[in-house]
């Protein structure tokens, strides 16, 4: 999945996707995986010299997805909707 960005001298904003195919756990091929397909969402604020903040809100539609399952079977669910925010001091 691709991506697009906007930028300006002090605001920047984004998305970017990420997807992963259908796929088997083993060489077998007789335990598939669904595929899956994630939004992020970025935005940053230059708000004075040498300060910016940037939020960042990771799988923004909360998509459940399994990228592996143990040998029981059982899946493994990633983590869902995710934001951060970081202050940058400096060039």
């Amino acid at each position: 999945m691709g991506g697009g960005s906007f930028n300006t001298q002090r605001l920047s904003a984004g998305v970017s996707g990420r997807e992963g195919g259908t796929r088997y756990r083993h060489a077998q091929n007789d335990d598939r995986l669904s595929g899956y397909g994630l939004v992020n969402l970025r935005a940053g604020w230059q708000f004075a010299p040498l300060w910016s903040a940037r939020v960042t809100l990771d799988n923004t539609l909360d998509q459940d997805y399994i990228t592996t399952r143990s040998f029981d079977g059982a899946d493994y669910l990633n983590a869902g909707r995710a934001g951060f925010l970081s202050v940058h001091f400096g060039q």
